[in-house]
């Protein structure tokens, strides 16, 4: 069964202080399970950060409401509050 070792290097004080944490026992399940996470994962996300970045760039336009589909809106919570108002008579 093949061995991997890894090393911290300079500027990667944030990893250190993530391993510092897990117990000595635990770091090789860890590393094995963030590999895995990230192999699978790994082009979901880039393919979720990618939409998020069009998204917040304004590339995708946010849908404008009619004056037709406010008005409609208007009438429906007219009608409801008048259907509360005559259950709570």
């Amino acid at each position: 069964m093949p061995v991997y070792t890894i090393r911290t290097n300079k500027g990667d004080e944030d990893v250190d202080e993530i391993l510092a944490r897990i117990p000595a026992s635990s770091r090789s399940w860890y590393i094995k399970e963030a590999v895995r996470f990230y192999a699978g994962a790994g082009s979901e996300l880039k393919k979720l950060s990618q939409n998020i970045e069009r998204l917040m760039s304004g590339a995708v336009m946010a849908a404008i409401v009619s004056s037709e589909d406010a008005a409609q809106s208007d009438n429906s919570d007219d009608m409801l509050m008048m259907g509360i108002l005559d259950i709570l008579k």
